[in-house]
């Protein structure tokens, strides 16, 4: 990916997946809104009908409170026939008449506004006033029939000014018919709880939403970032790979051509100081294509392990051996394992790989004088030296691949960031553990436990 965007590409990439999500947040934020503006606006109608409702009870029962009940002369003035319709202003209209300019009432709505134009032009005569607490508790009931259940109701004349009663409220202006005066406003606490149940579905699944695409756009970043450090360390370990492949071809090649074409040959201590000069480097070179090739291996999914018992005793003083006499400084390495003659079943060419990688690791990156302490027992086995140690911020980072740390002897110590990563590849295949404790300047010690 990094190949084919490149860096700056990358850049400019992330910076629109930024923005175009952003906007996307942006656009359901304005959605939201507008859901709730709708919802609100449907309440405010509804809320509206309520106090409708309310008035013209209020009104009758104020009515008969003052009339006997067999007394109908308020309602003389009803303006109310199957056949006939109001419109939004208040006008009688035939059922059958053309519906085409202002909008003409149903049935219900007309017979509703009719009762109540009926009802005030009948008690403005007997001035009757309105019970604003019995109002308020009808407007209540209205509300809760409708299926809201505000905690405070108030209903005030629409002269009246009350900011106090206002603060926090939603705000029903009603007036009898389209163009009169208005005659009430009703101011009911938001139904927060109701709104919340009905958009809960689309705000739950549009937090998960956007948790998902921050999710996976931090992920991609991330690998991103992972991905552009790898690189950067396989452009460090084709250097380093290249100068350690071509440093003992070089010096081979130059051992023999004196030998051949400069008469070296004819000086015995000359001839084999050449030879052994030309045998080291070219042993040199078998070790760093052998890890070359084991790294290579560790990569196949389908790299089978053989299975034997190997007697560590033995099998690890081999090692130490070999490593001791080609080590150009002085190191000691002393090998305790419980029991002697403790077997352990595993891969010996892999197994022995891992081996040397960690010895190898401890000569170089210790002291002129080395002191390596190889301890095993069932348990496992642990490979402890007295070099230079890792700094904390590094431990977790020595297992990966090409990872090679930054400070102290990099350049002066040759490697390619291989060895530690394959010696954690074949002990995981092998279904073991390492891990690593280490102290600056102290040394590191290396444990490998069979049974993880």
């Amino acid at each position: 990916m990094l190949v084919i965007l490149g860096m700056g590409n990358f850049r400019k990439v992330t910076i629109a997946v930024l923005g175009i999500i952003t906007m996307l947040f942006a656009a359901d934020i304005y959605y939201l809104y507008s859901l709730y503006g709708s919802i609100k606006s449907q309440y405010i109608l509804t809320a509206a009908d309520c106090l409708r409702q309310a008035d013209i009870v209020e009104i009758m029962m104020s009515v008969r409170e003052k009339f006997s009940v067999s007394d109908s002369s308020f309602t003389a003035n009803v303006p109310v026939a199957l056949s006939h319709r109001l419109t939004e202003d208040g006008a009688l209209v035939s059922a059958d008449a053309e519906r085409s300019g202002e909008k003409v009432l149903g049935l219900f709505e007309s017979f509703n506004l009719a009762v109540g134009k009926g009802l005030r032009e009948s008690v403005a005569a007997y001035d009757i006033k309105p019970d604003f607490t019995r109002l308020d508790s009808l407007f209540r009931m209205e509300l809760n029939r409708a299926g809201l259940f505000p905690d405070e109701v108030k209903v005030l004349p629409a002269d009246s000014i009350a900011p106090e009663v206002a603060a926090g409220k939603w705000v029903v202006e009603y007036s009898l018919l389209k163009n009169s005066p208005l005659i009430y406003r009703g101011y009911f606490t938001p139904p927060f709880a109701h709104i919340m149940r009905q958009i809960t579905g689309i705000v739950v699944v549009t937090v998960l939403i956007i948790l998902a695409l921050a999710f996976a756009f931090v992920y991609l970043i991330r690998t991103v970032l992972r991905m552009k450090t790898l690189e950067e360390m396989k452009d460090d370990f084709t250097n380093n790979m290249t100068h350690e492949l071509k440093t003992p071809i070089a010096i081979a090649y130059a051992a023999n051509d004196t030998l051949l074409n400069f008469g070296a040959h004819n000086d015995p201590e000359k001839r084999e100081r050449y030879l052994r000069g030309a045998l080291q480097q070219l042993t040199r070179l078998s070790g760093l294509v052998e890890n070359i090739l084991s790294m290579s291996m560790e990569r196949r999914k389908s790299l089978r392990l053989d299975n034997e018992a190997v007697e560590l005793l033995p099998f690890l003083q081999e090692i130490s051996q070999a490593h001791m006499l080609r080590a150009e400084k002085k190191v000691e390495i002393s090998i305790d394992v419980k029991p002697d003659d403790l077997c352990v079943n595993t891969d010996p060419t892999h197994f022995g790989n891992v081996m040397n990688n960690l010895i190898d690791n401890a000569i170089k990156y210790s002291g002129a004088e080395v002191r390596i302490e190889i301890c095993a027992d069932a348990d496992g086995i642990s490979v402890r030296d007295n070099g230079n140690g890792i700094p904390g911020k590094y431990i977790d980072s020595v297992f990966n691949k090409f990872f090679r740390v930054p400070d102290g002897d990099r350049l002066n110590v040759r490697g390619y960031g291989i060895g530690l990563y394959y010696v954690r590849s074949i002990t995981e295949k092998m279904g073991w553990a390492v891990s690593v404790r280490s102290r600056l300047g102290k040394g590191s010690v290396f444990t490998i436990k069979f049974n993880r």
